[in-house]
């Protein structure tokens, strides 16, 4: 029988299992693309369809459809078109955070988008009800 290797996180010290690694290889796979690939108009990593609701929503926060399926797996979608079947960025924000008051949504924001790494939760809400909602 062979014996696996555990690996271990170098910055916490604990055992990373199998959906960990590969959750925490993708998060850093987008935070590449996001910052050697910066939405374009047809590029890798473009913008949303101007009829999805999640359009506003990346031109804000800078971020094009790579970026949106790494926030829609955050959030516990399959990836950024079952998200934007499923919800609506208002609906999302009004269940997670003042329904919820759960965090989870600005750390996934502030994992995908490179405006939004250094504010606070008041200062995302403030930029989404007054540049996208």
């Amino acid at each position: 029988m062979i014996k696996k290797t555990p690996i271990i996180d170098i910055n916490t010290g604990e055992v990373i299992d199998g959906f960990k690694r590969r959750k925490k290889r993708v998060k850093n796979f987008f935070r590449l693309v996001n910052q050697d690939f910066p939405p374009s108009e047809g590029g890798i990593n473009p913008f949303p369809p101007q009829e999805s609701s999640w359009r506003r929503f990346a031109e804000v926060f800078n971020i094009g459809v790579l970026d949106l399926d790494c926030f829609a797996m955050m959030m516990g979608y399959n990836d950024f078109l079952d998200l934007d079947i499923s919800i609506s960025p208002r609906s999302l924000f009004r269940r997670e955070v003042l329904q919820r008051e759960d965090s989870t949504f600005f750390n996934a924001i502030r994992e995908v988008s490179l405006k939004a790494r250094d504010k606070t939760g008041y200062e995302i809400t403030h930029i989404l009800e007054t540049e996208v909602f």
